[in-house]
């Protein structure tokens, strides 16, 4: 299995966030919890999710 990243997936997703976080306004935040919650309980392993908040959290001060 590869692990090559799609660029249209990831800039469809790029896309659709960026979206949801204008629709959102001052309520982005939990939002963007409210997702990342929504896609743990349906759409993950407890691992996947461990290594997403790693990955994501790696870079936040750059």
């Amino acid at each position: 299995m590869s692990n090559q990243i799609d660029i249209a997936k990831l800039e469809a997703a790029n896309d659709l966030i960026a979206e949801a976080i204008d629709r959102a306004g001052e309520h982005s935040e939990l939002m963007l919890a409210k997702a990342l919650f929504h896609l743990a309980l349906h759409k993950t392993t407890i691992d996947d999710l461990r290594h997403s908040l790693e990955v994501s959290g790696a870079d936040l001060d750059d």
